[in-house]
């Protein structure tokens, strides 16, 4: 239904889902209870792989003191990762970029959030 409609609730908000990104899981939910509760005051948190942006605009509706850096590889998912930040008013707060999540992008301060939908195994 969600995808006929085009958006999915996750965290109690809606998130708007195209072609390139999943549906936010309720399960995924506890990931985010998880990283309410660890952040530290004025956090920051890197999300690898973000789709929809669910996980750090959850964090960040609650959170307003925490900042992000979100990451995926693809410019479709990124862009409504945008629109869903812009839509809960925490756009001003998360670092959008595109590509896989490297050790440049990843600070001392960072707090680092991945929910994969396949293991990740290191390259060869």
């Amino acid at each position: 239904m969600a995808r006929i409609i085009g958006e999915r609730e996750f965290y109690g908000l809606a998130f708007g889902l195209n072609a390139a990104t999943l549906e936010p899981r309720p399960d995924t939910e506890l990931l985010v209870d998880l990283a309410l509760k660890a952040l530290p005051q004025g956090g920051r948190l890197l999300d690898l792989g973000t789709g929809t942006g669910c996980i750090p605009i959850s964090i960040l509706v609650n959170r307003p003191d925490t900042s992000a850096m979100a990451t995926d590889v693809s410019a479709e998912a990124l862009e409504m990762a945008k629109r869903n930040a812009g839509r809960h008013g925490v756009a001003g707060r998360i670092d959008f970029v595109r590509g896989v999540g490297s050790r440049r992008l990843v600070a001392p301060r960072h707090s680092i959030l991945s929910f994969p939908i396949r293991p990740i195994s290191p390259r060869r």
